[in-house]
């Protein structure tokens, strides 16, 4: 038995107890801005297919995903899959568990591959600019 069976949370939102000690490859299928906290801070919420637990964003975690998919608009982060992983943080001064994005996996959502048409090659290598 452990006291973390007995005190569940019954909250839609993901903790990083909830990841197991696993690193977890997700997909981002839809967001929206909420206001949290007693200061009313905005977040932004993310759902994942095929899960049931939201993950509210922190700032270094919104930045990590906005590097990985080379945007800020959360818009263009629907269907990427990014991979969330148990790490430690400082918070108020004591070592803390939470969740982050992991720079070690990304793939972009479908959509947002972009297919070049095939290019000849100049009859001249004068006229390639470099």
């Amino acid at each position: 038995m452990n006291i973390k069976d007995i005190y569940t949370s019954t909250s839609n939102f993901l903790k990083v107890d909830d990841l197991a000690g696993h690193r977890v490859v997700v997909e981002i299928a839809s967001y929206e801005v909420k206001e949290v906290g007693e200061e009313h801070k905005k977040q932004i919420v993310l759902t994942f297919k095929g899960k049931e637990k939201v993950l509210g964003l922190n700032k270094t975690n919104a930045e990590q995903i906005a590097q990985l998919t080379g945007t800020g608009d959360p818009n263009e982060w629907l269907g990427c899959k990014i991979k969330l992983k148990p790490a430690m943080t400082s918070f108020q001064g004591k070592d803390t568990p939470c969740i982050r994005i992991s720079d070690e996996f990304f793939e972009a959502a479908p959509s947002r591959y972009v297919a070049y048409p095939a290019v000849g090659a100049p009859d001249d290598d004068d006229a390639v600019p470099f």
